[in-house]
C-alpha cells in the first residue's frame, strides 16, 4: 500500500469490552468518533461534539476506562490530542500539537500518556495534568508506541527502521533495535507480550523479529516473502499467539510455545490489507481492521468469523478494553480461568500471578 496515500485515509477503531459478552465499538473517522453496542449493533447517542472532532488517527483508552484520548491532523497541518470523559462524553482536555498524531498509548499503571508524530517526536504526559513532562526523539515519522505490562519499558516504532525501547522511570534509552537488520524499510507496529518477555515489531517488509526483552536477543524471526509487507501484529491476552496480517489480507496464528504456524478450517482473510489487530480482555474474541472497509470478529475458540462490520472508510486501527474496570476478584477469577485451560491444553509452563483482595 502507498504510504502516501495511507496518510489520508483515516479510520480509527476502538472495541472496547464493558463486561463479559458486551462491549461497544468507537470509531473515528475524518469527521469524527461514532459509537454502537456490539450486542444489537446498534449507535449509542453521544454530543454532538464528539462526532465532529476533526480527522481522528489515533484512538486510546485508560486502563482504569475513565479517559479516551484522540490523537487527531487539524485542516492547518498541525496535531492535537483530545481528552474525553467516558462517564458522560464531555471534553476535559485539548492539547495542540506542532504535528500530526500518529499514534497515542497509555501506560499499564495509567500514569502516562504517550503520543508519537510525524516529525519523529514523542511526547509523554502525566495523566495526573496532562502536562507534558519529557521528549523523545527518532529522525523519522513514528508510526507505533507500546507500553509492556510489567510497566518496566515503553518501545517506539520509526520509518527509519529503528524501534527504541526507554526505561519507563528515568525515560533513557535502554536499547537500539533494527539498525542493521531494517535498514531502508520502517516500523509499522510493535507489541509486548503480556509476560513481557519478548517485543515484537513488524517492519513494511516481509521480515517479523521476535526479540527477549532480557538481554536484547532475537529469539525468532518469521519471513513470509508471499505476503510482502507485514502492518499488523499482537499476542492474545493469554501470551500462547501470536498473530500478524498482512498486505493481501491474510491472518497468520503462530504458537508461542513452538512459534509454528496453526491450521485452520477456513482462512483468516480479509479482502485487502489488514492494518490492525487486537484481542478482548478475557481472551473470547479476536478483532482485525482492513483496508476494505471491514472490522471482522473471530472466535479464538475455532478461529471462525464471528461477525463482519462494514465501514465506509479504510479500517486503521482496532483495540479491545475494558469500559468498567476489573475488580481484584474479577481479574482473580479470569486469570485462574485461564491458567486452567493453558493446564488442560498441557500448556505446564504457563504461571499467572493473582492479587488478593
Amino acid at each position: 500500500m502507498n504510504k502516501k496515500n495511507q496518510s489520508y485515509l483515516f479510520l480509527i477503531t476502538l472495541i472496547v469490552f464493558q463486561q463479559a459478552n458486551a462491549m461497544c465499538l468507537i470509531s473515528g473517522s475524518r469527521k469524527g468518533i461514532n459509537i454502537w453496542s456490539v450486542k444489537n449493533w446498534n449507535k449509542i447517542k453521544i454530543p454532538s461534539e464528539l462526532k465532529r472532532i476533526g480527522v481522528v488517527k489515533a484512538v486510546a483508552v485508560s486502563p482504569n476506562s475513565k479517559y479516551l484520548v484522540c490523537g487527531l491532523s487539524t485542516a492547518i497541518g498541525k496535531g492535537e490530542i483530545r481528552v474525553w470523559d467516558t462517564k458522560n462524553w464531555t471534553e476535559i482536555k485539548k492539547i495542540k500539537q506542532d504535528e500530526k498524531v500518529k499514534s497515542v498509548a497509555f501506560s499499564t499503571d495509567g500514569e502516562y500518556l504517550a503520543s508519537s508524530a510525524v516529525d519523529g517526536k514523542i511526547k509523554i504526559f502525566k495523566v495526573r495534568d496532562w502536562q507534558a513532562i519529557k521528549t523523545l526523539e527518532h529522525k523519522h515519522i513514528v508510526d507505533s508506541v507500546a507500553f509492556d505490562k510489567g510497566g518496566q519499558y515503553f518501545a517506539s516504532g520509526s520509518h527509519d527502521g529503528i524501534v527504541k525501547v526507554w526505561d519507563v522511570k528515568s525515560w533513557s534509552k535502554t536499547k537500539t533495535l533494527g539498525e542493521e537488520e531494517f535498514f531502508g524499510s520502517f516500523v509499522c507496529s510493535i507489541a509486548f507480550s503480556p509476560d513481557s518477555k519478548h517485543l515484537a515489531f513488524g517492519p513494511g517488509d516481509e521480515v517479523i523479529k521476535i526479540w527477549k526483552t532480557k538481554g536484547w536477543k532475537i529469539e525468532k524471526t518469521f519471513e513470509d516473502s508471499d505476503e510482502q509487507n507485514i502492518w499488523a501484529i499482537a499476542f492474545s491476552q493469554d501470551g500462547n499467539y501470536f498473530v500478524y496480517g498482512t498486505r493481501f489480507g491474510k491472518i497468520k496464528i503462530l504458537d508461542t510455545k513452538t512459534w509454528k504456524q496453526i491450521k485452520t478450517k477456513k482462512a483468516l482473510k480479509h479482502e485487502d490489507t489488514v492494518l490492525s489487530i487486537d484481542f478482548s480482555l478475557d481472551g473470547e474474541y479476536m478483532a482485525s481492521g482492513s483496508q476494505d472497509k471491514t472490522v471482522k470478529i473471530w472466535s479464538t475458540k475455532n478461529w471462525s468469523e464471528i461477525k463482519t462490520l462494514k465501514l465506509k472508510n479504510d479500517v486503521n486501527s482496532v483495540v479491545f478494553l475494558p469500559l468498567v474496570p476489573e475488580t481484584k476478584e474479577q481479574k482473580r477469577l479470569r486469570e485462574e480461568r485461564l491458567l486452567r485451560e493453558q493446564r488442560k491444553k498441557g500448556r505446564t509452563d504457563v504461571i499467572i500471578k493473582t492479587q488478593k483482595n
